[in-house]
């Protein structure tokens, strides 16, 4: 075969070489010794080493048309084209047999042709489909072939040097599979994907001047091309027809200014603003103008002009604002912040935020932790084990063990924090009681059994097996498993366990199972302080580290033997005095988790009737929770716990964090049905700026406002706008309507017993009174129609200015209502921290009872009878029994003592020693009373005083005195000719009792005049009309009482009379001037004033110091006396047993005598011994 023919082979040709070709960029090659590799011969024969079997199928083919011979299976031709073979017989054809390879590489047909390769090779290859680029051999320009087949460099042998040809020998195998023998040569190439010295075979005609395959340091790999593709889907994608977006409904855009002014004029809520227009009213820099026929508000100060909306426009406004696709449904203060600089009208604040509250689309998708959770209710702390356990179910664990175990069955005790647990195949009723019986055999049967809802729980066999064994079932609500966290906790941690014990045999979780439990009943709990194993069974057990530290000492660990009886004795000992730690620390634990858990709580309430949010899972995963609804409340259980009617009448109980109330819009004209009551607050009352958007707005029937709360007129300029910015923050909160708190409902508790009650005769004049007070009361939400058994009737009592008070009469209720024990606020408690306060502000709750809900099970009870029919009251009237108890536990649920403050029922007092100290106690104590739903009466609220009215009592500056306007009440009084007259001048000056020294002994004149025995209309006597005017004189005299210093030792005095006993608790100051800080007086019983007059005063003494205790038990302090009741006491303390008992009651106090007049030092250190 002719040179050209040969070298016409390595068109395309796959090398195999196993020389090393050093080179690259950068770097020079030298080639190494090579043999031929037999081995490799036959393991690469017919395949590169990129896995492609000749040339590569895709790739340079050299112009070989990629046809294949079905007779032969070999490609490059077709068997019609060999005539010779058309007509032979073949039965199985062997591969390649229409082509025959000579020695000399000459491919003979079986047709009888020659086949030349140069002719498809050399001669006829297209060059425009290889991968050719420029670059240099010895630096000449040469055109390069990439073929990323061959796995060696070839070069045209014209282009090499006699002095770079190595003498070696490459053993090539060509793409036709015949192997031929070509020089080497150490050439110099420079490619864009090879640069250096690389060893070369040396073709005589190759297809290009280089072919450059893949060795050692060249860079081949292309690119990946990405190419597009249109499938199918995206097809029929790409023809569907446009789908708009949904939006809002849009907003009315054909509306020009003419129709726009018409609206204007035609809208009643916009007189006023058109009023002020005429007059050019300025307001803070605002004022209503008219611009071509149209009214806007003009704002001097932010240089802005709003148009005034009507009211038809106004949904308009806001469906563009907040609805509409450019709205973004942001919200309430974003909102306003888009509509305020082109958009006004009366309440405009208050209706765009009750518009962003009620938008269905914003409720629905608020984040779950923008809802905030209530204050945690720690469940009652179990004092006997196994009195309640918690159970639960693991699973399913993958993998599943070599003894088909798949759950876990979980128990723990809620006393001793002991655990079970049991493998389990199955997770049906009753492989589920079957594991439970096995643990109660061990252990004991359980009073109660805690668990969530799952079906094993509550289907019929399993109530029914509990049933048998007098078991009480509990179950959590749904979605909420913090109820049953104890065990919740526990799966946890055992699952952790097991994860980690299991690592190299993960089939055998349930072989580990045993040595998990005891691993964490051994180890004492946090919130108890002992194992679950010692608080279980009374003993430490002996576990790893027990046996490792006998093993190392030598120690056995056994205690001396006791008899039977010693040792069940000292058992329950043990167990009884750890039972008792472990519930002090539960308790202890308690209260912590629930401080921390509380600080980013809310309280929240729901009331029958509402519609609620639920957070359930979505219908496309159990594992994704979105609010569903609206549902309706239909029942409370506990204090979280409502059961929400599902659809088709379903009947579920939630906790209180899975549900949000649902505010519905109102539709048509009802949103806007209080904006005529609006108009005065929104548009006579100064605006707010921007940044403080909470628009001073009069809703219906509301009479007060943020701006009749009276300020101490001496305060600084600067602290009263400290003062005003605080209380305008809470505006809100500031009105004459009764709000409504969400942490407390009242109960009437009366057995069930029915009370109907007849009504008494109503004078005819007065049913335009009820007609009035009822309506007023139906409006505000406080009463609602009913259809009760109960019924009490109406009584109309007269106040002090002519006006009539609409009551009810419950006295008949009252007699079957079980007593509420909680305590009242004792105001002498309250008088006693004011004592170093400086600064003062008072705030008495708007209709204080009107704000606590009635229970709904309970409301029907308070039902009363009127000419338009029988109502029943939602909110908590006046006149019930229990009523001043359920105030009381709510004022103690607002904890005024984190917020400076004290409270005797809805007085309430924030008190501080400085000013900063004021303002940040007020403003967390307004912020409080928002939170709990809780409203102020503006008129009653008093701010920055340093002296202030309370309970009827002026407090301030380290004194207590009585109210000015009182006294002076009592000084016009006229002379009393009834006894009637006479029990209220009685009862008016004894509020003031503490301020008159011996004042029972000077009413006894008066006091006289009201025994049963003594007449209607009075004898007044010289005796009564001194003591009356004496009354007169000392209040005139603004006597004034210190408040108790604790810090200063105490000063008691007495004195006695044939009539009546008296005493007096004093203090001295920094500047030893001696205040009285409380008097106290009595007359004497009928058999004291047989008393001899030392018995009168030791029994004034007596009295007085126990009188007086609250101040002086625990304290030392002085009694000034002539020392002669002690004296006497002290002789007669053995002759008589009344002397003897008094003796014996002042032992427990610590006291020193102090003679006022003359003084004898053997007796004073007698008496003072007595103390």
């Amino acid at each position: 075969m002719s040179a050209k023919t040969s070298d016409a082979l390595f068109a395309n040709v796959a090398f195999t070489d196993n020389r090393q070709n050093t080179g690259g960029k950068g770097g020079q090659g030298k080639p190494s010794d090579t043999k031929f590799n037999q081995e490799q011969q036959k393991q690469t024969t017919g395949q590169n080493q990129f896995g492609s079997r000749g040339a590569v199928r895709g790739a340079h083919t050299g112009g070989f048309e990629r046809k294949v011979c079905f007779y032969c299976k070999e490609p490059g031709h077709l068997r019609r084209k060999f005539p010779k073979i058309l007509s032979a017989s073949v039965s199985v054809p062997a591969k390649g047999c229409c082509k025959v390879c000579s020695e000399d590489y000459t491919v003979s047909k079986k047709c009888g042709h020659d086949f030349d390769p140069s002719e498809t090779a050399a001669g006829e290859t297209d060059k425009s489909s290889l991968l050719l680029c420029e670059g240099t051999l010895n630096g000449n320009p040469v055109e390069v072939m990439l073929d990323t087949g061959c796995t060696t460099c070839g070069v045209r042998k014209s282009l090499v040097l006699q002095s770079q040809m190595t003498g070696e020998i490459c053993h090539c195998r060509q793409f036709n599979g015949e192997i031929v023998e070509l020089p080497v040569a150490l050439v110099d190439l420079d490619t864009p994907y090879f640069v250096g010295k690389v060893s070369a075979c040396v073709i005589e005609n190759p297809i290009s001047d280089v072919i450059l395959g893949r060795i050692p340091g060249a860079k081949l790999d292309q690119a990946d091309i990405a190419a597009a593709v249109q499938t199918r889907a995206q097809k029929i994608k790409d023809q569907r027809p446009f789908r708009p977006l949904l939006t809002a409904r849009a907003p009315k855009l054909d509306i020009g200014p003419t129709e726009i002014a018409k609206l204007q004029e035609a809208d009643a809520t916009l007189s006023l603003s058109f009023e002020r227009a005429a007059n050019g009213t300025s307001v803070n820099g605002q004022t209503f103008v008219m611009k071509d026929g149209l009214l806007y508000r003009s704002n001097s100060q932010a240089s802005t002009t709003q148009l005034v909306v009507p009211k038809p426009l106004r949904e308009s406004v806001l469906i563009a604002v907040h609805d509409g696709i450019f709205g973004g449904h942001m919200g309430s203060h974003s909102t306003f912040k888009r509509l305020h600089p082109y958009f006004y009208w009366p309440g405009y604040w208050r209706e765009t935020h009750q518009y962003c509250q009620t938008c269905d689309k914003c409720q629905r998708t608020v984040p779950r932790g923008k809802i905030p959770r209530v204050p945690l209710q720690p469940l009652p702390v179990i004092e006997t084990p196994f009195q309640r356990v918690g159970i639960d179910l693991v699973g399913p664990i993958q993998p599943v063990s070599d003894t088909g175990y798949r759950y876990i069955l979980t128990l723990v005790d809620y006393a001793s924090r002991y655990p079970e647990a049991v493998p389990l195949k199955r997770i049906d009723t009753e492989s589920v009681a079957e594991a439970l019986m096995g643990i109660f055999s061990r252990l004991g049967i359980p009073g109660e059994i805690l668990s969530d809802q799952g079906s094993q729980f509550t289907s019929e066999l399993f109530q029914a097996v509990m049933k048998l064994l007098s078991v009480h079932q509990i179950h959590s609500t749904p979605y909420h498993a913090q109820t049953n966290g104890l065990v919740e906790r526990f799966n946890g941690t055992l699952k952790t366990m097991l994860k980690r014990l299991m690592t190299d045999k993960p089939k055998d979780w349930d072989r580990y199972l045993p040595a998990a439990l005891f691993a964490y009943r051994e180890i004492p709990q946090t919130a108890t302080g002992y194992s679950p194993f010692e608080l279980m069974f009374g003993r430490t057990p002996r576990g790893p580290s027990c046996v490792l530290f006998e093993t190392w000492t030598g120690s056995d660990g056994s205690s001396e033997p006791k008899i039977v009886h010693q040792f069940v004795t000292d058992l329950k000992e043990t167990l009884s005095e750890m039972m008792t730690l472990a519930q002090e620390n539960l308790i202890d634990s308690a209260g912590k988790a629930k401080g921390r858990y509380d600080k980013r709580s809310k309280p929240r309430s729901l009331v029958v009737g509402d519609e609620v949010l639920v957070l359930l899972p979505s219908d496309n995963s159990k594992l994704l929770l979105k609010w569903k609804g609206p549902f309706k409340v239909v029942q409370k259980k506990g204090v979280c716990d409502y059961v929400i009617e599902l659809a088709r009448g379903q009947e579920k109980m939630f906790h209180i964090n899975m549900l949000k109330k649902y505010e519905r819009r109102a539709q048509g004209d009802k949103q806007n049905s209080t904006a005529v009551s609006v108009i005065m607050g929104s548009v006579l009352e100064p605006d707010e700026d921007v940044q403080n958007i909470d628009v001073r707005v009069v809703p219906t029937m509301q009479t007060e406002t943020v701006e009749d709360v009276h300020y101490n007129p001496d305060l600084e300029p600067e602290r009263l706008e400290q003062v005003k910015s605080v209380i305008n923050k809470h505006a809100k909160i500031m009105t004459d309507l009764p709000g409504t708190v969400h942490t407390i409902q009242h109960s009437v508790r009366n057995g069930d017993i029915v009370v109907n009650q007849r009504q008494y005769p109503m004078p005819f004049d007065t049913e335009k009174v009820i007609e009035d007070e009822v309506k007023k009361m139906l409006d505000l939400g406080i009463i609602e129609p009913s259809q009760s058994p109960y019924s009490s009737p109406i009584v109309l009592v007269k106040k002090p200015d002519g006006s009539v008070r609409f009551c009810i009469d419950f006295r008949g209720l009252n007699k079957v209502t079980i007593f509420d024990s909680e305590p009242i606020p004792d105001p002498e408690s309250l008088f006693v921290s004011l004592r170093d306060k400086n600064f003062f502000t008072k705030i008495d709750l708007a209709k204080g009872y009107w704000q606590i809900p009635l229970d709904p099970q309970d409301k029907h009870k308070t039902s009363f009878r009127t000419s338009q029919g029988l109502f029943q009251f939602l909110k908590m009237p006046f006149g019930l029994a229990t009523a001043p108890s359920s105030f009381a536990r709510m004022m103690r649920q607002l904890k005024l003592a984190e917020c400076g403050s004290v409270s005797f029922f809805d007085d309430i007092l924030v008190s501080s020693v400085g000013w900063e100290e004021h303002l940040k106690s007020l403003d967390k104590l307004l912020t409080r009373l928002g939170e709990f739903g809780l409203t102020a009466r503006p008129t009653k609220v008093e701010v920055g005083f340093q002296e202030i009215e309370f309970l009827g009592h002026m407090i301030g500056m380290g004194k207590m005195r009585p109210v000015d306007k009182k006294v002076t009440k009592i000084l016009k009084l006229e002379t009393p000719r009834t006894k009637r007259q006479v029990r209220a001048l009685v009862g008016l000056a004894g509020y003031y009792r503490r301020y008159i020294p011996g004042f029972s002994q000077l009413m006894v004149p008066l006091t006289e005049l009201t025994k049963k025995n003594k007449p209607a209309k009075v004898q007044w006597t010289d005796q009564c009309e001194t003591a009356f005017q004496t009354v007169k004189q000392r209040l005139s005299e603004q006597p004034a009482v210190a408040l108790p210093d604790f810090d200063r030792p105490f000063t008691v005095r007495t004195d006695a009379s044939g009539t009546g006993i008296a005493g007096v608790l004093m203090q001295t100051d920094d500047e030893g001037h001696i205040h009285p800080v409380m008097y106290a007086s009595r007359k004497l019983l009928d058999r004291e004033t047989r008393y001899s007059a030392i018995e009168r005063e030791c029994l004034a003494l007596v009295w007085a110091i126990d009188k007086f205790s609250r101040y002086l038990t625990g304290r030392y302090f002085v009694v000034e006396t002539d020392h002669r009741p002690l004296t006497y006491l002290q002789r007669s303390k053995t002759t008589n047993s009344r002397l003897m008992r008094w003796a014996l009651a002042l032992q427990e106090y610590q006291f020193s005598v102090m003679p006022i007049c003359g003084t004898d030092n053997l007796e004073a250190d007698i008496l003072s011994r007595l103390g």
